[in-house]
């Protein structure tokens, strides 16, 4: 890949979102796994994804390789990115809503060179380069009552002077 004897590199970052099960209940995590892999031919440089978090979830707590994640900016960095070579962010969340999906949408918002396939932080708001990524969670279905209950459904019994009340979610 040459022009005149000058290399000609190809820079081409691939993000990928996925989560450990796309199944969940009120109350609980989510691990969510985002990465970002280097299909090029040439180093990468000053890598931000953008992590804005869902309505619906909470941050708990996260880990990385090869870069770093603010929670107060939303946003994942990856200061640089070889040729093959990937970076990882796990990401837990809390779920604080149940009953509804949740999506999750993600893309690089800025990088130093020019994407080889893509436009960085373009918005589209849906997965149609290989720089977005999304992934929807579902919930569990948790029917029944009393003991045949699913192990995240409430049972609350009140009972007073006159009545017996009994609420269940």
């Amino acid at each position: 890949r040459s022009v005149w004897g000058i290399p000609n590199y190809l820079f081409d970052l691939n993000l990928n979102l996925d989560v450990v099960n796309q199944l969940y209940s009120q109350w609980t995590t989510v691990d969510y796994i985002f990465t970002v892999t280097n299909e090029g031919d040439a180093t990468a440089t000053n890598i931000e994804v953008d992590a804005t978090l869902p309505s619906g979830l909470v941050y708990s707590t996260h880990s990385t390789t090869n870069s770093a994640y603010e929670l107060y900016f939303n946003a994942w960095t990856i200061p640089i990115l070889a040729p093959g070579e990937t970076a990882t962010l796990n990401l837990q969340l809390f779920t604080l809503v149940g009953g509804q999906d949740i999506t999750y949408f993600t893309e690089i918002v800025a990088q130093d060179q020019a994407d080889a396939d893509s436009s960085p932080g373009n918005g589209t708001g849906s997965v149609v380069e290989d720089d977005e990524a999304s992934v929807t969670i579902s919930p569990q279905s948790n029917g029944g009552t009393g003991t045949n209950m699913g192990n995240n459904d409430l049972e609350i019994s009140i009972t007073t002077d006159n009545a017996n009340y009994s609420i269940y979610d």
